[in-house]
């Protein structure tokens, strides 16, 4: 898991790895490659290979309904969407739970606002009591 620059949980609940360490330097170039993937036609009309920060692209991915989580050492950022089913919030809850020695910021539904991505809230995922109060994820 820790050789994965990003983590995906896709609408079905499944946990996919990409974006081996070995092979990109920046979470930039996984995502850009990881959105051509997931959606060619998408990519290509918002012009993805001119898009310079994460939350440009995770925006995109976000709105297909996919949960991005961002690996890094020692700490990983997760992007989730407004809405999430059953199935993600579980995959969600057993990821990072298993990220112990991690610290975890959740960046929580990204939307455009005068042209720039904005989030709704901000979670410090062991610090701000998300596990312990129960709040929705």
């Amino acid at each position: 898991m820790d050789d994965y620059m990003i983590i995906i949980i896709d609408e079905e609940g499944d946990i996919e790895f990409f974006g081996e360490e070995r092979e990109y330097r920046f979470h930039i170039e996984a995502l850009r490659d990881y959105f051509y993937t997931v959606d060619y036609n998408l990519a290509e009309s918002v012009n993805a290979d001119y898009l310079r920060k994460n939350e440009d692209i995770i925006y995109y991915l976000n709105r297909k309904g996919k949960i991005i989580f961002l690996n890094s050492l020692g700490y990983g950022i997760c992007f989730v969407p407004k809405t999430i089913n059953i199935k993600q919030s579980e995959a969600l809850k057993s990821l990072l739970d298993s990220l112990k020695d991690k610290a975890i910021y959740i960046e929580y539904n990204l939307r455009k606002k005068d042209d720039k991505i904005v989030m709704d809230d901000f979670f410090n995922y062991k610090m701000d009591g998300v596990k312990k109060v129960g709040k929705s994820i």
